[in-house]
């Protein structure tokens, strides 16, 4: 369980960091429409989306472990 959790964690930081890579662009363009940005909005939406899943299956295989006995079962 242990393994999944920190699996889930490093899921969730890497999804992190790419929706942080297209929204940061948006975020300094003032959201304003640009040929450049195009598609960017989706692709963070999908990169935090990923990440809200990993965290919620992090802290489900956390929660499943400790019913188990703990992280050492």
């Amino acid at each position: 369980m242990l393994i999944l959790f920190i699996i889930a964690w490093f899921v969730a930081v890497g999804a992190w960091f790419y929706g942080f890579w297209f929204f940061f662009p948006m975020w300094l363009n003032g959201f304003r429409p640009s040929e450049r940005l195009v598609g960017y909005g989706r692709k963070a939406v999908v990169g935090y989306a990923i990440f809200v899943g990993a965290v919620l299956f992090g802290l489900a295989v956390g929660g499943l472990a400790q019913l188990a006995g703990g992280w050492g079962q």
